[in-house]
């Protein structure tokens, strides 16, 4: 656990480091910010355990619905469902994501299936936003702001130079418009997460889908910072 911390802050460092010196190099006019695990650093927990902590909250609200469930089935639910629409918006011609409402969804109607309970379209979406709150919470508490990062990028925008966040994320913008609210981070003059239009940055739609929603960004005029060789480093050098 030592090893891994100290690991990160080296990274953290040199990779700051190497951000204020583009930043200085190029005066990029526009800015764009993978969020997880670059500007936001989770507690150094497995996903697995993330998700079954989360599972057990849920299953609570999914008690209090009038299901019987328990925190292992809801997690297997999540990955298996995950998997499942995955596949299909891939198979669509979107790309190999989903997003938190398609995969509640699923597990609500194949639960009312499952034990013959019949649930409102209005109930259903009240269950929906009692986990998403669940789950933004739970974010909250787990996530860390790169203090050093935040300045780099403040100190950017006050050069006048716009700020957007491009993230491969379950959560839709406006959910993680919330979260950040809650992180008081208010750099951003936007977003877009994959969980949008089901477009991520792997396959470089992500950039396309920014450009498409905010006319004034010009991609050649782009400084990207992210933590993944390939969605943050290869396809982003594509857009000049």
């Amino acid at each position: 656990m030592v090893w891994i911390l100290v690991r990160s802050i080296y990274i953290g460092y040199m990779q700051n480091f190497w951000v204020r010196y583009k930043i200085n190099q190029i005066k990029p006019k526009f800015i764009t910010v993978d969020l997880f695990d670059t500007l936001l650093y989770r507690k150094p927990e497995p996903e697995f355990y993330r998700f079954y902590t989360l599972s057990k909250m849920f299953s609570e609200e999914f008690s209090r619905a009038g299901f019987y469930t328990t925190p292992y089935f809801l997690f297997l639910q999540r990955n298996y469902f995950t998997a499942i629409l995955r596949r299909a918006n891939a198979s669509r011609g979107l790309d190999h994501e989903t997003t938190h409402t398609q995969i509640y969804i699923s597990i609500i109607e194949d639960l009312c299936r499952r034990q013959n309970i019949s649930l409102s379209s209005k109930d259903k979406n009240k269950l929906l936003a009692r986990l998403l709150g669940i789950e933004l919470e739970y974010e909250n508490s787990q996530l860390t702001p790169s203090k050093s990062l935040l300045n780099i990028l403040n100190k950017a925008t006050s050069s006048g130079t716009k700020i957007y966040y491009v993230t491969d994320m379950y959560l839709e913008s406006k959910q993680i418009d919330d979260l950040l609210a809650r992180l008081d981070i208010d750099i951003f003059a936007g977003g877009i997460s994959s969980a949008d239009k089901l477009l991520g940055k792997s396959s470089g739609r992500s950039f396309d889908q920014l450009s498409n929603k905010y006319k004034s960004v010009e991609l050649s005029q782009t400084l990207h910072i992210g933590d993944n060789h390939r969605s943050d480093v290869r396809i982003p050098k594509q857009f000049g």
